[in-house]
């Protein structure tokens, strides 16, 4: 049987067969997308019409040296090896302080100022192209950059990394495209040739691919602006599904609340089962259950300062003095004997490991030290619980009701409370000052002194600045969680509200503590029995919130998160006088964080604007297919736009506040030319406005203007069913003015105002 031999000449015509033209295509897209990632970070910033046409240029002659002598390619990556190291010799000093800046920003909580990169993003560039191109085509091994470039994608938010749209295309086209030529041209582990027609087939199927990724990008566009928010919820339930399994598979769900430490990313309750809280009468308050009580703060931790549990903290005369007798003896002064409520709480898993305690409390069994931790490790299966006397902060006795006690028990107490003030004063107002450089200006450029507008700051600051969610997205590695929270995330939950707050107490020398535990509203509980009343108390009842120590009343809990349906104040601190305050200092709608933290957020512009922006190009002979393609695109995308931004904001319409819905009324009326003489705050304008318009009662329209003036004076805060009246006005008023329009003024009404 005769043997096939192949043609030298074949074999020789297959050796010099050139990469086609999409590999050098793709190749770009790769370095390119990891370059634009490198300048993503704030205080990165390089000259972009240097280096990125320096990027492609280099691409290019890798790609053409390599198809035409192997020797040329060979000695081109020479050359560019050579040039680095003598780069690195010349300009070792500019190097590394650049290097030394990039690893401070990715790696650290320093607030840096923007920095010119561009000398590194050159080096970086030849590295790249080098690398990227020697991995994919000689060595035909794409696995490892294609994990590479997936652990950019993912984990670039980790370290406040954020990648714009023409990164992540490009890094998605790199993946696709060179997936695609290496899986047609892969023929034998150990061939490392490619023939003809599989680079051609590996062309096609390259350019196929790009043109679907543009396609699929082209076409969410319109789907994300329109529904934005549904995008991302099923984005957060999926997320939530997976953690929720996690949790119930590995018993996590059930673990009690009681710790320090920050979480970093989304909160997902299980709906678990955690405490049965039994009380022999519906409180009228809510039930705050100290479980933990934070003293020291280092990087997103806190330490135990647990005062449950009778500990030595004090000497005074020889005597140990402890601060759980301080609080009961404070509990005994201050509480109203007739409306006491006794509480029971039995945790649901056996697990007594730790113990929740309602403020204003004294305990109905005392224990001590030794027996509390032998009773935690060995509770028995059939416990029903511990219970404890307390009194409703609204009950408690005032300073005046002190003459229950003896002229020798009242100077003890008071020197009692003076020493623990003094202790509290030294051990919780302590913060690591150079971790939160931006909070500690921030306190310092609002100096107070009194408690009352102290906590009236905190609050304004907290609820002007960031918003509650559960799903607030992850904290960089190696930020401040606290400054990254209320100057960059501006988002977040109770944990993160209540680490702020704490901190701010304490840079104002007020002793604060961070605590968690539970909290249970009066309307968790039913009627068990006639002088009965329980709750069951899930892992979505866990609560994080500040106490702050007052020295007539002892530790005390102020509720600084905004979504937790509870005005608790310190006693003394009413919510009326809480808006006085505010009214006074003139802390309304902007917020002087939003100036701390714009100096360390510069916006910059895309990489791929500020390119073309610096270019200078004759484009005189492109100007007429230009001008075809844009008036094609603008024909074809306004009307597009035009609908989705009317979308948008009437979206945006159903949340508006009062002020805002009520200059939507009157712009309408005025635009149908109803109502044009009157401005809004005439006495008979609840009654005119009820008359032109026939869906309108006279008194939707006076508690439509009472709304209004409450917010325009602010001294009283709008509530919801106020708001949701206005918008309702405002809706119908708007219907009306529409029915009364022309057909240009119809048009200009609901798509370009967007009333309708």
């Amino acid at each position: 049987m005769a043997k096939f031999k192949l043609n030298p000449a074949v074999s020789k015509k297959k050796e010099n067969e050139p990469l086609p033209l999409v590999m050098l295509i793709f190749l770009l897209a790769g370095v390119l997308g990891i370059l634009l990632l490198f300048r993503s970070p704030a205080a990165n910033d390089y000259s972009a019409a240097l280096v990125l046409p320096f990027t492609a240029v280099l691409c290019w002659a890798i790609w053409f040296t390599y198809n035409k002598s192997k020797t040329a390619f060979w000695l081109l990556a020479a050359a560019c090896t050579v040039g680095c190291f003598l780069a690195l010799f010349i300009f070792h000093r500019t190097f590394g302080l650049q290097i030394f800046h990039t690893v401070r920003l990715l790696f650290t909580n320093d607030s840096l100022e923007t920095t010119d990169l561009t000398a590194l993003a050159m080096l970086l560039s030849v590295i790249l192209s080098f690398g990227i191109f020697g991995i994919e085509c000689p060595g035909r091994s794409h696995a490892l950059l294609y994990l590479f470039t997936t652990a950019l994608l993912l984990f670039a938010p980790i370290i406040d990394i954020k990648a714009n749209i023409e990164t992540a295309f490009l890094l998605l086209l790199f993946q696709l495209s060179f997936w695609a030529v290496m899986s047609v041209t892969q023929e034998n582990k150990k061939r490392t040739l490619f023939t003809k027609g599989r680079l051609r087939l590996a062309g096609n199927s390259a350019l196929a691919l790009t043109l679907a990724l543009i396609i699929a990008f082209l076409a969410a566009f319109p789907l994300v602006a329109s529904s934005s928010s549904l995008f991302f919820d099923s984005v957060y339930t999926v997320e939530g599904f997976i953690y929720r399994s996690f949790d119930n598979l590995t018993g996590r769900s059930e673990q009690l609340v009681a710790g320090g430490q920050i979480n970093n990313g989304n909160n997902y309750p299980t709906g678990t089962p955690h405490l049965e809280v039994t009380v022999d009468s519906l409180p009228t308050e809510s039930i705050y259950l100290r479980g933990f009580s934070g003293g020291d703060y280092k990087n997103g931790n806190w330490t135990n300062t647990s005062d449950f549990i009778p500990m030595s903290v004090y000497y005074h005369d020889e005597t140990i003095f402890y601060p759980a007798d301080l609080e009961l003896m404070m509990y005994e002064l201050n509480r109203s004997e007739d409306k006491e409520h006794t509480i029971t709480i039995r945790h649901l898993s056996g697990d007594y490991s730790v113990f929740y305690r309602p403020y204003f409390s004294s305990d109905l069994l005392p224990y001590d030290e030794e027996d509390y931790h032998f009773f935690s490790d060995n509770a028995p299966e059939d416990y029903e619980g511990y219970s404890y006397n307390f009194t409703e902060q609204k009950n408690l006795l005032t300073y005046n009701d002190y003459n229950r006690l003896d002229d020798t028990e009242l100077p003890q107490l008071l020197e009692r409370r003076r020493d623990y003030m003094e202790y509290a004063e030294s051990r919780f107002t302590a913060y690591p000052r150079e971790d939160l450089p931006r909070l500690s200006t921030l306190v310092a450029e609002n100096p107070l002194t009194e408690l009352d507008d102290i906590t009236a700051f905190i609050l304004y600051t907290l609820n002007s600045n960031a918003e509650y969610s559960l799903t607030p997205g992850w904290t960089p590695w190696g930020k401040e969680i606290a400054e990254y929270f209320l100057f960059e995330r501006k988002a977040g939950y109770c944990q993160h509200f209540a680490l702020v707050a704490t901190l701010m107490y304490r840079m104002y020398g007020v002793p604060a503590r961070y605590v968690t535990g539970y909290r249970v509203d009066p309307d968790d509980f039913y009627s068990a029995s006639d002088n009965e009343f329980k709750a069951t108390v899930t892992d979505a009842s866990a609560h994080a919130w500040v106490e702050i120590y007052l020295m007539q009343y002892g530790w005390v809990p102020v509720e600084v998160t905004p979504a937790a349906n509870a005005s608790t104040l310190y006693p003394g601190l009413s919510g009326i006088r809480l808006n006085m305050l505010m009214f006074q200092h003139g802390w309304g709608q902007s917020g002087s964080v939003q100036q701390a933290s714009d100096s360390g957020n510069i916006a910059q512009q895309s990489d791929i604007t500020s390119l073309l922006s610096g270019m200078n190009v004759d484009l005189d002979a492109l100007l007429p297919p230009l001008g075809i393609a844009l008036g094609v695109c603008v024909l074809i995308a306004a009307p597009l736009f035009i609908i989705l931004r009317r979308r948008r904001k009437l979206k945006k319409r159903e949340t508006e506040d009062c002020r805002a819905a009520f200059y939507r009324m009157t712009q309408a009326l005025n635009l149908c030319g109803e109502m044009t003489d009157y401005d809004g705050w005439e006495t008979d304008y609840a009654q005119r406005l009820s008359k032109t318009v026939p869906d309108i009662t006279d008194e939707e329209a006076k508690q439509m203007l009472s709304a209004v003036s409450k917010a325009a004076c602010g001294n009283t805060p709008v509530n919801a069913e106020e708001e949701a009246i206005t918008r309702s006005v405002a809706r119908r008023v708007c219907d009306y003015a529409y029915q009364h329009m022309d057909l240009p003024r119809k048009l200009f009404f609901k798509y370009i105002k967007a009333y309708v």
